[in-house]
């Protein structure tokens, strides 16, 4: 592989220059196939990053963006056979003059596969700045490894529509039989019945006391209302619930509320209170609230171009996809706006080496206009991760 190459995952590509100036965006990403990254929710928001860096490095930078897709694509494969086709068009025919440092975005994963936790070739400029299941791993056994809990079971719900539990399951398994933290751990699935349900759960219970629940959030609450039925009430088990996000399709912390009708007859329900005391709810962090501003023009902006609207109770910037959008081409620039200091604009430096921009992002801070972001020794991006914990107080989740 070309080392002038820097992949950011979404991931990126950039030519060598003298004189950094001008930067091309060039994104390779299915249009319309239903997934969280099509462009159609996501463009808008490279749309919007691109105006704010352009304000923000004007007289520095010129940042341009150049959206590479095939509308008629209805699967993996037929994306990822086109897209191929077209960046190749797109570098032999297309692109702009030497001067300018080139960025490729896609959600292919294999570019920039590894991460902390299988660290990547110092020789291959890949950077991943998306959302990962390692990510989730790592933030899932650095969480156990607190607590001291180095054994226990993992619960996977098979039949669910988002393929993010079983994935999961199989990945916090994996590397968790790779730590060196030596974890002693089993996975049990289940099928949508209670009595299946009732046995996954009773054979991990006989392995330990720590439950790792990769299902939806009303199968979750479900199975914290079967524990008196299991002896699984006495707050000595721990629950922990992981979803990619809130939503109707994953599970809501308002789930797991205990109103006061159902605590009125306190003695008699008093092991609900144990059982929510000992559950645990790991999410990705919402940035909404912060940024109700950026929000409302996303989804503005998002119908403006692509006819697209947001389902009522619905903001774009309550999944990564579309914040890791908006924040790829501020990265970008910055990456870029930043060697250009370092290494000065007359001296030959090469400001665009995909290799070197790709090395110097590793255990670096940015501070971007969605947050605080960290990229980890592996040129992974750290994700921004929630944990809830039951508040006695008010009843209710609240972050730890």
């Amino acid at each position: 592989m070309d080392s002038s190459l820097l992949f950011i995952t979404i991931a990126c590509r950039i030519l060598m220059t003298v004189s950094a100036t001008k930067l091309q965006i060039v994104t390779s990403l299915n249009y319309n196939l239903s997934l969280s990254n099509d462009l159609i929710v996501t463009g808008a928001a490279f749309q919007l990053g691109l105006e704010n860096v352009n304000r923000k490095y004007e007289g520095y930078l010129e940042v341009s963006i150049r959206h590479l897709f095939n509308a008629w694509d209805r699967n993996c494969d037929q994306l990822a056979s086109n897209a191929a086709e077209m960046l190749s068009q797109y570098y032999y025919t297309e692109k702009e003059p030497k001067e300018t440092c080139f960025a490729i975005v896609t959600s292919l994963s294999a570019l920039a596969v590894n991460d902390e936790i299988d660290p990547k070739d110092r020789l291959v400029p890949a950077v991943s700045v998306g959302g990962t299941y390692r990510g989730f791993v790592r933030v899932i056994l650095d969480f156990l490894v607190s607590f001291k809990w180095y054994r226990f079971s993992i619960v996977v719900e098979t039949a669910t529509a988002a393929p993010f539990y079983k994935n999961m399951g199989n990945h916090v398994l994996r590397y968790a039989r790779l730590s060196e933290h030596r974890f002693d751990v089993e996975l049990y699935r289940f099928d949508p019945d209670s009595k299946s349900l009732l046995q996954a759960l009773a054979l991990a219970k006989e392995r330990s006391r720590v439950m790792i629940l990769f299902t939806l959030g009303s199968t979750a609450a479900a199975i914290l209302k079967m524990t008196e039925e299991l002896g699984m009430a006495n707050g000595e088990y721990v629950f922990i619930n992981v979803h990619p996000l809130q939503g109707d399709n994953y599970g809501w912390t308002s789930q797991f509320s205990l109103p006061d009708a159902q605590l009125n007859s306190s003695h008699s329900n008093s092991w609900l209170v144990n059982v929510h005391r000992s559950f645990f709810f790991i999410t990705y962090q919402i940035v909404t609230e912060k940024l109700k501003t950026l929000s409302a023009a996303i989804a503005a902006k998002t119908e403006e171009m692509y006819n697209f609207t947001y389902s009522p109770g619905v903001e774009p910037l309550d999944g990564f996809p579309i914040p890791v959008s908006y924040d790829i081409v501020e990265i970008f620039a910055e990456l870029v706006n930043s060697s250009r200091q370092a290494d000065g604009e007359n001296d030959g430096a090469p400001v665009c080496s995909g290799l070197a921009l790709a090395n110097s992002i590793a255990q670096r801070r940015f501070s971007l206009t969605t947050g605080a972001m960290y990229v980890n020794a592996g040129r992974a991006r750290n994700l921004n991760i929630d944990i809830f914990k039951f508040d006695t107080r008010s009843m209710t989740l609240q972050v730890m």
